[in-house]
């Protein structure tokens, strides 16, 4: 966390797309941490984004499980 507010705006992460429940669930995090944030929706929804993570294009998504297991 100290180095994502060293760095305010440079760490971006992936959701399924504006006003979903991972969307506002990381701007509740970012203000109560104080740690600013890059948006990145994706319209394909949360599959798009655990591509992108993977890919190492995006450095976080808050995702579910189930997006998820099919790649562990």
């Amino acid at each position: 966390m100290a180095d994502a507010k060293k760095r305010p705006g440079r760490i971006n992460y992936g959701h399924a797309g504006l006003g979903t429940a991972g969307h506002l669930a990381i701007e509740v995090f970012s203000k109560k941490t104080g740690i600013k944030v890059q948006v990145v929706p994706f319209k394909g929804g949360n599959q798009e984004a655990v591509i992108a993570l993977l890919g190492g294009h995006v450095d976080s998504a808050l995702v579910g499980f189930g997006d998820l297991a099919t790649h562990l």
